[in-house]
Parts: C-alpha cells; structure tokens; sequence
C-alpha cells in the first residue's frame, strides 16, 4: 500500500496546485437548468466513481498538499484532464487496499486479535460516513453553544475569540457566495452571445471575427475571474476585515503552504483537513 501511495504522490508533484484544488471544487458546484437538471447535476455520484468522494477528495488533496509543487505554473489542458481520472483510479484502489486488509483474517489467528480487525474495520468505515449537513445558521449556533463557555480560554491560546471565528466562517461563505453569483452572471452573459451569434451569417470571415473577439475580449476575463473566485479569498480580504494582526492569526491556523510532508495514510494527520486555506 505505501508503495501505491508514494506513486501517487509522485504523480501530484506535476499538478498544479490550483489545478487540483480547483477541479475538486467544481464537483460539489452545481449549475443547472431547470428541476431535472439539477437533481442530476447535485448528484456528486454523476460526476465521479468514487465510493466517497468528500472523504476521498480530502485525502487526495492532503497528499497533494504534502508534495513540492514541480508543475512549474503549468495549467492542465482539456486534452490532459484524463490525468484527474487517473489520480481518482489510485485513490480508488489504495481505499480498496485499506478494506482488503481488514478483511484478510487468518482464521488460526487469537480471537482477540481477529475481534481488533473487526473493530478497526468498523472505525475506518465510519470515517468514510457524509460530511456535515448543516445551514450555515446551524454550525454558528453550534459553535456558540460548544465553544463560547472557553472564550477566554480560546483567547489566551490563540488570540482570537470565538466570534473572531465565526465571523472569519460567515466571511468564506459570503465571498463563496459573491463568487457564485459571479459565475452565474458570466455563464448567462456567455450564453446570451452565444444565443445572439448568426449561424446563417453571410459573411462568415466577419461572424469568425466577432466570435474570437469575444472569446478574447472582457467577457471571456469575467468568466474566468469568476470561475477561478469559487476557488479561493484574497488574503487581503481577511487583513482588510479583522486588522493586520487578527487576520495574520487566522491566515497562520487556516492556511496552508505546499511542501514535502510525511503524510501518507487515510487515519494520519491530514494537512489540509486541518488547514484548508492553500
């Protein structure tokens, strides 16, 4: 398994960083026309083969993490995408490897020790149960009630109170909503010109022409500003609302910097499961 796993970790020295991250990202994003559609397209099982992809996709993004970025800025191209599907297969199969074990008992083996197998099976299988399924509203009035009774406690060992926090929560999910939004008026102006071109154009050397301006112009950088902001908050966001100091704090215990780590395994300490801010 560890030989299957360090493969794999060699692969992700050559993805970019935001290529991974951002193709991940994308998956838990639905876009959709119309009830049907977006029953489909909410369906994370439409868009992988993974047994469970929130689980899979964090553990997949901590070993990338855990790698020197050897990509050199290059940007994964359509006819490359093929790379995902192969890095999703190895996860795929390490998580196998982890289930097989487990199931491989000796039958001459102590009681005891088959009943520990049994055990750790069970605990590994939870681990991969769905991720949290709360409003926004919910987790904030969950904080309050688990950690406002240690605020001062949480101030003196970080510096930041537990509304420090919850509003540092509250600004990710407005930006991520900003940049929804964003995307959205991209993707509606892409396809009012779309809908507007002339497929019966006299001049066709004239219709190509105003096709590539487009494809060039302002529109094609707001699609692609807005897409790339689904992804990520600028670190002066987080200076500009909590000061220089307290946005340094919250940058340092939620950022993420890429370099070589020892992370390797599903139930070792997964970097960016910690740090989610890379």
């Amino acid at each position: 398994m560890e030989k299957k796993i360090k493969a794999l970790k060699d692969k992700l020295e050559n993805i970019g960083t935001r290529d991974l991250l951002g193709m991940i990202g994308i998956h838990f994003i639905t876009f959709a026309n119309g009830a049907e559609d977006f029953a489909e397209q909410s369906d994370i099982f439409n868009k992988t083969e993974l047994f469970s992809p929130q689980k899979q996709y964090t553990y997949l993004a901590g070993l990338l993490m855990s790698t020197d970025d050897k990509s050199n800025g290059h940007i994964t191209q359509d006819e490359e995408s093929g790379i995902y599907n192969e890095l999703e297969d190895d996860v795929q199969e390490i998580t196998l490897e982890y289930i097989k074990t487990f199931l491989d008992i000796d039958k001459t083996s102590d009681p005891n020790d088959i009943k520990q197998n049994l055990v750790s099976m069970e605990a590994f299988i939870s681990y991969f149960d769905t991720g949290i399924l709360r409003y926004v509203e919910q987790t904030v009035d969950l904080l309050r009630i688990l950690y406002n009774p240690f605020d001062s406690e949480l101030e003196n060992l970080t510096g930041l109170r537990v509304e420090d926090y919850i509003a540092f929560y509250q600004l990710i999910c407005d930006e991520f909503q900003d940049a929804m939004d964003s995307s959205i008026y991209a993707i509606n102006n892409l396809k009012d010109f779309l809908n507007f071109s002339n497929p019966y154009a006299v001049d066709v050397e004239k219709e190509f022409e105003r096709l590539m301006a487009f494809a060039q112009g302002p529109v094609r950088d707001n699609f692609q500003n807005a897409m790339d902001g689904l992804n990520s908050i600028k670190a002066s966001k987080v200076r500009e609302k909590f000061g220089k100091e307290k946005g340094e704090k919250l940058l340092t215990i939620f950022g993420l910097y890429r370099r070589a780590r020892d992370f390797l395994y599903y139930n070792g300490k997964n970097p960016f499961a910690k740090h989610p801010l890379c």
